[in-house]
């Protein structure tokens, strides 16, 4: 088995089975046949087509990690007085 196919399988450990159904659903409309996520049908899949089901993976992953603590910052934030304009340049030495 390949270095990326086991990292596929990997990553896909860590999802809910709910989760890997829509991010399947997604992947087989994307590449428009549907496949499961396991070495035999994974080592039949191109080079590019596994990064991109690797890519996915990570992204969802990375997501379903750091939302909680977007919605937490932005509940914490929320009621302060935050700059509201961005500006770039240079700063001056003083």
């Amino acid at each position: 088995m390949s270095e990326i196919v086991s990292t596929i399988i990997s990553l896909s450990a860590k999802l809910s089975e709910d989760e890997k159904e829509s991010v399947l659903t997604r992947l087989a409309t994307h590449f428009r046949k549907s496949f499961q996520l396991n070495a035999a049908e994974l080592s039949s899949m191109s080079q590019e087509q596994l990064e991109i089901i690797k890519d996915t993976l990570n992204g969802f992953i990375l997501t379903k990690e750091n939302a909680p603590i977007m919605a937490e910052a932005y509940e914490r934030y929320k009621n302060m007085d935050l700059p509201r304009k961005v500006s770039f340049g240079r700063l001056e030495d003083r």
